[in-house]
C-alpha cells in the first residue's frame, strides 16, 4: 500500500498536479508505513509548510496524514490544540466522512482547550466542519450524546458567527444537532442570502420532525 500511493504522489509530485485532496486520500487506509513513506517523500520535495501565496502548504496538510496514519484520531485531536493545525485537522476528517471522524469534530467542539479558546474564523470552521461531518456520516449522523455536544457548542457559536456563510453552516449544522431549544437560534439568525434561505426552512423542518419521534 505504502509503495503504491506514495509512488502515485511522487509522479503528480514530478508533474506539478498534486493537489490537496491526492494527499488526503492517503489517509483512507492508514498505516505506520505509510506515514513514513510520506514523509520521506515531503522532505525530498521540499514542500511548503506555511501558507505563502500560491504556494499550498502541502508539508503541513502531510504532516497531518501522517499523524492520523500513526496515532488515530487520538493523534488528531491532540495536534488540534495547535491553533495553527486545527483548520488542517478539521480539513481531514471533513474528507475523511467516516462515523469515527464525525465523533472527532465533536471532541473537538466540546473541547475548551480547543473551541473554547477559538476566534471567529477557527469557530466557524468548527461550525462547517460538524455540518459536512455529520452530513457525511455512514449512519446518518451523531450518537445522543454527540448531538448534545454538538449542539451545546453550536448555541454558544450562534454568539461569535460574523457572516452569513458561517450563519448557514451552523443552521444546516442544527439540522443534525439541534432540538426545539435550538429554533430559537434559528429565529435569531439573520437574513440570509436567498440561496440560504432554504437551509434555514431545512433546519426547521428536521428538528420538528425529530422532536415527533416517540423516544
Amino acid at each position: 500500500m505504502a509503495h503504491t500511493a506514495i509512488a502515485a504522489l511522487a509522479r503528480k509530485a514530478a508533474q506539478g498536479t498534486l493537489e490537496v485532496e491526492d494527499l488526503l486520500r492517503v489517509a483512507s487506509k492508514p498505516a505506520a508505513d505509510v506515514a513514513d513513506a510520506l514523509d520521506a517523500l515531503a522532505t525530498e520535495q521540499g514542500w511548503p509548510a506555511h501558507p505563502c501565496f500560491p504556494a499550498v502548504p502541502l508539508a503541513t496538510w502531510a504532516a497531518v496524514v501522517s499523524v492520523y496514519c500513526r496515532a488515530g484520531h487520538d493523534g488528531l485531536f491532540e495536534i488540534a490544540r495547535e491553533p495553527d493545525m486545527l483548520p488542517f485537522v478539521l480539513g481531514l476528517l471533513e474528507a475523511l466522512k467516516t462515523d469515527e471522524a464525525l465523533a472527532t469534530v465533536v471532541r473537538i467542539a466540546g473541547s475548551d482547550a480547543i473551541a473554547g479558546r477559538a476566534d471567529a474564523r477557527q469557530t466557524g470552521a468548527i461550525v462547517s466542519a460538524l455540518n459536512l461531518a455529520a452530513m457525511n456520516s455512514r449512519s446518518g449522523g451523531p450518537t445522543e450524546s454527540d448531538r448534545v455536544a454538538g449542539r451545546n457548542f453550536l448555541h454558544a457559536a450562534s454568539a461569535r458567527v460574523g457572516n452569513a456563510d458561517q450563519w448557514a453552516s451552523l443552521v444546516c449544522a442544527l439540522r443534525f444537532f439541534g432540538d426545539e431549544t435550538s429554533l430559537d437560534v434559528i429565529s435569531a439568525c439573520p437574513p440570509l442570502p436567498p440561496h440560504w434561505e432554504p437551509a434555514r426552512k431545512a433546519a426547521v423542518r428536521a428538528i420538528k420532525r425529530a422532536a415527533r419521534r416517540p423516544g
